[in-house]
């Protein structure tokens, strides 16, 4: 029983089985059952738990502390974990990915999917005039990531078209700087290929100005030269990651006038963390987006300033990345896939993937983890070092150590020491993706993988693209409905934060579209044949 307490992370709740000492009754099983949370109910067809009750025991989900308790109880014989059961049959982990910013802004259910969209006629040909084209003014993407939707650039009826503004020595089409890839899968990564993760929106037009080379840095004019391209080339809504701190009027005059002829600008708010302007965020007509992370509450370091309009995910955000260099991985077990950070200074896991069974090491992985070799180590954040942590799981003959956060619904991203001898993978995790992995995979292999081709970041550059990708997702079925529609249901729907230096909402994707399907501008729009010319744009 030792031995099993040990093994149970301190964060979350456990399956498990809970056995009374044969003397006791069955008056004292049913007193048991009332006196343990989401305790087994019978069932419609069958008394579930019947056969625990010849046995005298109950199944439960309890925490730790729970446990402890009942076992000072001298009625109670044993605890076991309630584990999982499967199938001897092999079978394929669909591997792909909804990563935490798609799902919490209903990226992965907008409710848009019950309509039809004109776009998804000609899957967002950029030579069709009736397609929702999303321009993106950043660094150029990977158009042959084997997770993003370009088809051939060359071809008539391609998807994905692009020019470079001051930019030498490189094509929009192979950047050197990841970051408009990283922007690029967030907004559009391919659904239902079972690769990877999924995006914000599909079937659109996707337009690169790439004014970013490898040093990452631009003028304002080609900010302006870039986005008067996309406008020329019939872009809808316009995604900048970028900024500065100076303020333009050349840039605020353009911009304001491109708002008005009903295209959609959105840009990061910034991320010095304080309530400083950040440009071209903060002027009027631009859409103004701020970072929060898992949990809802503002990333340390966005912009909170007066002129921001929306907030959406910017921590720890999974996404599609140019070249090999990763800090991504993915957990499977039994269960499914995990997303994990694997942290800076240590070695990469095997892209063909590393397999060994979890073993739980107490007391925040202080001591050498008892463990008898060839095995993935569960530790705790907190109490000692990250380096002390990796070393004792390396001790026991662990081959890759998972640290997981003492922080609700946060993955950990962390550093090890490059000088501190630990030669084994280590992976930051959420406590709530560690303690189902474990509890999940009792007695099974589980797989690490680097994401290779993906990467997690942070920043406001992340949070913006999530807000572009929604605007396109609902204006595709809804082309009819004016910019300043679009906007407003996406205001009017974001879900009031409780943070004292914010008077604005969180991207709601699935709630902007009900709205804007809900008006005139929408009705009959989404359901009726392909129109031959662009539709007309309504108001209301």
């Amino acid at each position: 029983m030792e031995r099993f307490l040990h093994s149970l992370p301190e964060v979350g709740r456990v399956n498990v089985i809970v056995g009374l000492k044969q003397d006791q009754d069955e008056h004292a099983l049913d007193n048991l059952k009332r006196s343990l949370p989401d305790a087994t109910a019978p069932a419609t067809k069958q008394e579930r738990g019947k056969g625990l009750k010849r046995v005298n025991a109950a199944s439960a989900t309890l925490t730790k502390r729970q446990i402890k308790k009942l076992l000072r109880r001298n009625d109670i014989d044993y605890i076991e974990q309630d584990f999982d059961v499967f199938l001897d049959s092999s079978s394929t982990v669909n591997s792909e990915i909804v990563p935490y910013g798609v799902s919490l802004s209903q990226g992965s259910d907008s409710g848009a999917s019950n309509y039809q969209a004109y776009s998804s006629r000609t899957y967002g040909a950029c030579n069709d005039p009736n397609s929702i084209k999303i321009a993106i003014i950043d660094s150029g993407a990977d158009v042959n990531h084997p997770d993003l939707p370009c088809r051939d650039i060359n071809a008539d009826d391609t998807n994905c078209i692009g020019s470079e503004f001051g930019v030498d020595g490189e094509t929009w089409s192979t950047p050197r700087n990841p970051h408009g890839t990283h922007v690029f899968g967030i907004v559009a990564a391919r659904r239902n290929n079972e690769l990877g993760i999924v995006g914000m929106t599909e079937n659109v037009c996707y337009m690169f100005a790439q004014i970013f080379g490898e040093d990452g840095s631009s003028k304002n004019s080609a900010v302006i030269d870039a986005v008067d391209w996309a406008v020329e080339n019939g872009a809808t809504v316009i995604n900048m990651s970028l900024g500065s701190s100076t303020r333009s009027r050349t840039a605020e005059q353009y911009f304001a006038v491109i708002r008005k002829q009903g295209i959609l600008v959105v840009s990061a708010a910034g991320n010095d963390g304080n309530s400083d302007y950040h440009y071209p965020a903060s002027y009027d007509s631009v859409i103004s987006v701020a970072s929060v992370d898992a949990n809802l509450q503002r990333s340390e370091f966005s912009q909170y300033n007066s002129m921001v309009d929306i907030a959406a995910p910017g921590s720890a955000i999974l996404s599609t990345f140019a070249g090999n260099a990763t800090n991504a991985a993915v957990l499977i077990g039994p269960k499914g896939a995990y997303t994990a950070a694997t942290m800076v200074g240590t070695i990469q896991p095997d892209s063909e993937g590393m397999a060994g069974q979890l073993v739980f090491c107490s007391d925040f992985g202080k001591n050498v983890c008892e463990g008898s070799g060839g095995h993935i180590c569960v530790i705790q954040r907190g109490e000692t070092s990250f380096e002390v942590k990796a070393a004792n799981c390396e001790a026991s003959g662990g081959v890759a150590a998972i640290i997981y956060n003492n922080l609700p619904n946060t993955i950990l991203v962390g550093a090890i020491s490059e000088s501190s001898g630990v030669n084994i993978p280590v992976i930051g995790m959420t406590a709530e993706d560690a303690t189902s992995l474990y509890m999940g995979s009792y007695g099974n292999l589980v797989s690490i993988q680097a994401m290779t081709g993906y990467a997690i970041m942070d920043g406001t550059s992340m949070s913006t693209p999530f807000v572009t990708g929604a605007i396109a997702e609902i204006w595709r079925h809804c082309p009819r409905c004016s910019a300043d529609a679009v906007e407003s249901c996406l205001m009017a729907e974001a879900l009031p934060l409780n943070d004292s230096d914010t008077d604005y909402g969180f991207l709601q994707t699935k709630n902007a579209f009900s709205c804007l399907a809900s008006r005139q501008c929408c009705s009959g729009a989404y359901q009726s044949a392909a129109p031959t010319m662009a539709p007309t744009v309504i108001d209301q």
